[in-house]
């Protein structure tokens, strides 16, 4: 194999040669619609190593008939408008758009013959190695910039997960000896270098390699880590890796006892889902706030008496949960929260909602004590909601504030026995499936005057 890199080994291949090589290939599909019939035809997503090219030589392919309509196109053609195909999905849909959008940016092949035939070997290589029972041992590789996780079967990479692929980090091989070669002949303490095994109980066998280079100014990791250690959060729940913690998009923390969250909780970057629900939190932390990702943030039944003015810097909350707290004032700052859906602020002290915030925002579920009532009558026009639910209420629905609502009545429970309380509750919800019956009734009515 031509242009590869000798290594240790004495094997003709590097992992960052690798990449290139499988990013010279996907470039070279998009430079004719006969490229791209000429890979698709003799490549499938498991001849890449790198997860991320399998996943967008995945997504290219099913996508095949947008690319052969033409014969000409570029990068471009990574913007493709939902409105071309009969379904409504993100071109690369999960795959992050700045990794994607960077790998294919890189140089197309102009050997294309020779690229193929390294990628073909190396999965001939590869599978050659699966069809031989063994344990998997996985490396993790990390450092400022990036993360690999590489997945080891019979001496032979089958598989590497990254991000930052065009950073690799230090300590990632193709084959397995070469990982242990490398930890030998570092200075680890001196070059800054902390590694973690983990071996099997009975045989002794090598299970995971954990290294990570240049990290130890990366406190807040093991900050975040230690929280969750104190209150037995499982991996599973709580990842304890910078990568993961970074990638983290949902956090559900429902009964578990916890009383504080730590400052660095702003540092999962991604997190758009945060259930905190059923705990014992006294105050949230200020950096909370600057968590824009956030798009549902729930911490009903806690101890909290006050919300943060800063709230309102969640401008892309949709979902918000402060019920069953003894918080006694709403912060004005709450107006600012316009693309908020739904709202449950039931069994609170709050008995004042800032006279903007209803009509600043489309609700399709509100929760309010039933003292609340008056201050939403004079906004229900701004509502979204069209039903009311009286269930957990102390008023009766003859009364006429709110005959004047001028709303569908819903007598399904919607609150836990355990939380209704002598304050008295209400909802208001949009009837989504009405709503979906109602235009489609009125599509079939178009539709027949038409006929």
């Amino acid at each position: 194999m031509k242009s590869m890199k000798k290594s240790k080994s004495d094997k003709d291949i590097t992992i960052t040669a690798i990449r290139d090589v499988e990013q010279r290939v996907l470039n070279y599909m998009l430079l004719s619609a006969s490229n791209f019939n000429e890979i698709a035809t003799q490549l499938e997503k498991n001849y890449f190593l790198f997860t991320i090219h399998r996943r967008i030589f995945k997504q290219l392919v099913n996508h095949i008939d947008y690319f052969l309509k033409d014969n000409d196109f570029s990068i471009d053609s990574i913007n493709i408008k939902v409105s071309e195909f009969a379904f409504p999905v993100r071109f690369f849909e999960r795959i992050r758009e700045d990794a994607t959008k960077e790998i294919l940016s890189q140089k197309a092949s102009t050997d294309i013959k020779n690229d193929l035939e390294i990628i073909q070997t190396l999965y001939a290589e590869r599978t050659k190695s699966l069809s031989k029972e063994n344990n998997i041992v996985t490396v993790i590789a990390e450092d400022k910039n990036s993360y690999a996780k590489s997945y080891f079967m019979n001496d032979i990479v089958i598989e590497i997960e990254t991000r930052g692929i065009m950073h690799l980090p230090q300590g990632l091989f193709y084959y397995f000896k070469d990982v242990l070669d490398y930890l030998s002949e570092k200075d680890l303490e001196s070059e800054d270098i902390e590694v973690t095994m983990s071996t099997d109980a009975d045989t002794d066998e090598i299970e995971s390699i954990h290294i990570r280079k240049n990290l130890s100014d990366l406190s807040w990791v093991k900050n975040l880590c230690s929280w969750a250690d104190k209150y037995g959060l499982d991996e599973e729940k709580f990842p304890r890796t910078r990568q993961e913690l970074e990638d983290l998009e949902e956090l559900m923390l429902n009964y578990g006892g916890i009383e504080e969250l730590p400052k660095e909780i702003h540092k999962l970057q991604s997190l758009k889902v945060l259930y905190l629900c059923n705990n014992n939190i006294k105050t949230l932390p200020d950096e909370l706030f600057r968590m824009q990702t956030l798009t549902d943030f729930c911490v009903h039944s806690n101890q909290l008496t006050v919300i943060s003015e800063k709230i309102g810097n969640l401008s892309n909350l949709m979902q918000l949960s402060i019920s069953n707290n003894n918080i006694s004032v709403l912060p004005q700052s709450i107006v600012n929260l316009k693309k908020l859906k739904s709202f449950d602020m039931e069994n609170t002290l709050i008995t004042k909602i800032p006279d903007q915030f209803i009509k600043n925002t489309r609700l399709f579920q509100l929760c309010i004590n039933d003292e609340l009532l008056p201050d939403i009558v004079k906004y229900v026009q701004y509502l979204g909601a069209d039903t009311i639910n009286l269930t957990a209420s102390h008023l009766d629905k003859s009364l006429e504030i709110i005959q004047s609502l001028n709303l569908k009545f819903d007598d399904t429970a919607w609150i836990d026995d355990e939380a209704i309380t002598d304050k008295g509750c209400i909802l208001f919800k949009k009837d989504r499936i009405a709503s979906v019956v109602k235009i489609a009734n009125k599509l079939m009515e178009e539709k027949q005057e038409a006929e």
